[in-house]
């Protein structure tokens, strides 16, 4: 037998999606916001290549995206925000 399940999700407007590719590119972390996974280093690491010597390249962004683990995304938030970040 053969079915057909749908994922859940809308599919996005095509139009939009090449007008972000367009504008620049996406770091993308996607999964579980949990102090394990590292992500206060890269939020750390990304801010110090954000004020690098020049040779960063300003079309860049990082996007975390998943789901909260432990109420570790509002400690996330915080620090983004801290560090300037959270533009």
């Amino acid at each position: 037998p053969v079915a057909v399940v749908p994922t859940g999700i809308d599919v996005p407007d095509v139009n939009r999606a090449v007008r972000v590719a367009e504008e620049g590119r996406t770091l993308l972390y996607l999964g579980r916001l949990h102090a394990v996974k590292g992500l206060v280093n890269l939020l750390r690491g990304w801010k110090r290549y954000r004020d690098g010597d020049g040779r960063r390249d300003p079309r860049w962004r990082l996007v975390l995206a998943g789901w909260d683990d432990g109420s570790h995304e509002r400690e996330l938030r915080t620090l983004a925000r801290e560090l300037g970040l959270d533009d």
